[in-house]
């Protein structure tokens, strides 16, 4: 699922934002970054996150464009922008998958 087309690369003039829902919070237990269901009871309510992942999620507090988090993960971690956009890309298709952001469409 491609959720983001780099900047450079898009035609159209309408691009996504993304932000945290209120179905999960994030939470560092004992060293660890876990997501937490707050409507799923069970194995499922628990999501380990990596630091970064965890960076990214605290991101989105507020409505955030895709290039936005790809930047922040490349000043933070030193990775290209092809690392970072598949990373980010793959983090947010996560988030959705398990209804933790609401995306909307933002005018350019």
């Amino acid at each position: 699922m491609m959720l983001y087309v780099p900047a450079r690369e898009r035609d159209e003039t309408v691009v996504g934002q993304f932000r945290r829902g209120d179905r999960h919070v994030h939470r560092l237990i004992a060293g660890e970054h876990l997501l937490i269901n707050l409507r799923r009871a069970g194995s499922e309510s628990f999501y380990s996150l990596s630091p970064s992942a965890a960076a990214l999620w605290d991101a989105l507090v507020d409505w955030t464009s895709v290039d936005a988090l790809v930047e922040q993960l490349q000043r933070a971690y030193e990775v290209t922008e092809a690392e970072a956009s598949a990373d980010v890309e793959e983090f947010l298709a996560h988030l959705t998958e398990l209804e933790a952001v609401d995306f909307r469409k933002a005018e350019l």
